[in-house]
C-alpha cells in the first residue's frame, strides 16, 4: 500500500482518497449514480454496502479499482481496517499543511514558485492575439509548448494551462480571455 500526500482538494471538496481493489466494483458505480443499493451477493459486498451507506463520499471506478473520496477520518479508518489487503493507495494531507487546503483553489508545492497562479483554460478557442501577447511577455506568463501551440493555431484548449506572475497579470489576462478561463488556482509553498 502506498501512502501519499494530498496537495490539492479532490473534486474541490475532499481531503482524503483511498484506492481499493474490489471485485464488486459495480456496487460503487451503482451507488454513486443513485442511492438505491442492490442486494449484496456475498459477505464482502454486504460489508461494503453497510460501510458506504449514507456517507458523504464520491467514488470513481476504473477497472477493478475504486477511488473513494471523503472528509470523514472515521470512515477512512474503518475502510483501512476492513479492507487492509485490498488497499492500493491512501492519500491524506500532512497535519502541518492541512490548513492550507481550506480553500478549494489551492495547490501545495514544495518550493516558492516564481509564477504562483495557475490558470486552466476551457474548451473554447482563444484568439491568436493572446498568443502574440504571451510571446511578447515571457516575464509575466509561463506556458508550455502544447498550450502555446493550441492558442496560436486556434485549437481547442480544454484542460491546458499556464502560470502567471501575480494578480495584476491575472486581471490583465482576465480582460483578454475571461470567457476562456475554466479555473484559477493559487500555488502555496508548504514551508
Amino acid at each position: 500500500m502506498k501512502k501519499l500526500e494530498t496537495t490539492k482538494l479532490w473534486y474541490n471538496r475532499y481531503l482524503y482518497k483511498i484506492v481499493i481493489r474490489v471485485p464488486c466494483v459495480y456496487l460503487f458505480t451503482i451507488t454513486s449514480m443513485r442511492r438505491n443499493f442492490p442486494e449484496p451477493t456475498n459477505k464482502d459486498e454486504e460489508d461494503l454496502l453497510n460501510l458506504i451507506h449514507n456517507k458523504d463520499i464520491k467514488t470513481r471506478s476504473e477497472g477493478s479499482l475504486v477511488a473513494v473520496f471523503t472528509n470523514d477520518t472515521d470512515f477512512l479508518a474503518e475502510m483501512s481496517e476492513r479492507f487492509a489487503k485490498e488497499i492500493q493507495e491512501i492519500w491524506q494531507p500532512s497535519p502541518e499543511r492541512e490548513h492550507l487546503l481550506k480553500n478549494a483553489n489551492t495547490i501545495i508545492v514544495k518550493e516558492k514558485p516564481a509564477y504562483p497562479i495557475k490558470v486552466t483554460m476551457n474548451d473554447r478557442n482563444i484568439s491568436s492575439n493572446f498568443a502574440k501577447w504571451v510571446k511578447a511577455n515571457p516575464d509575466k506568463i509561463k506556458i508550455g509548448d502544447a498550450a502555446y501551440r493550441a492558442i496560436n493555431r486556434g485549437w481547442m484548449t480544454g484542460g491546458l494551462y499556464f502560470y502567471i506572475r501575480n494578480d495584476k497579470v491575472l486581471s490583465l489576462v482576465n480582460l483578454m480571455i475571461s470567457e476562456n478561463i475554466r479555473r484559477v488556482d493559487r500555488l502555496v509553498c508548504e514551508a
